[in-house]
């Protein structure tokens, strides 16, 4: 399925590029006469106040209200299992840790605890790697939650 993109008077096909005019009615086709695709239309409305174009989507011409929080909810979900493997994480970093402690003590006695040594560092470095990747997402999902929040509010 291509989109018609409708931008005031004017009118294309997603796939072929073809410029759409309305039928009789004054409405366009849902198939292009160019490639005989289905169609989903799409209205591009510029407002003169912004320089931004907003979308809004028909489904067999019924107007899709839903704002962006309602369509990526799962987000919200998303975001609680990154707060959830950031605790389950640092648990796993702290296990982790106790063990290769205990290991490297124990492998002093042979000459072995520096390599025990550069296991914690590697356990560190990738702790404050995860947590840092993980901390950013949910503050990225935050962000787009609060400027959806921002923008409906207008």
């Amino acid at each position: 399925m291509n989109t018609l993109l409708i931008d005031g008077d004017e009118a294309k096909c997603s796939g072929c590029g073809h410029t759409a005019v309305k039928n009789d009615k004054g409405e366009y086709d849902d198939i292009c006469e160019a490639c005989g695709e289905k169609l989903k239309m799409v209205y591009l409305q510029t407002d003169a106040t912004e320089t931004d174009a907003t979308a809004t989507n028909l489904d067999n011409g019924k107007d899709n209200k839903k704002n962006l929080s309602q369509n990526y909810s799962v987000l919200g979900v998303y975001k609680g299992l990154a707060y959830l493997l950031m605790f389950v994480n640092t648990a796993f970093t702290i296990y982790s840790f106790v063990q290769i402690s205990e290991a490297s003590n124990a492998m002093k006695n042979y000459g072995g605890g520096a390599a025990m040594d550069n296991a914690l560092i590697t356990l560190i470095v990738t702790y404050v790697i995860t947590m840092f990747s993980l901390f950013c997402l949910t503050k990225m999902i935050d962000f787009l939650f609060d400027l959806d929040k921002h923008k409906s509010d207008k």
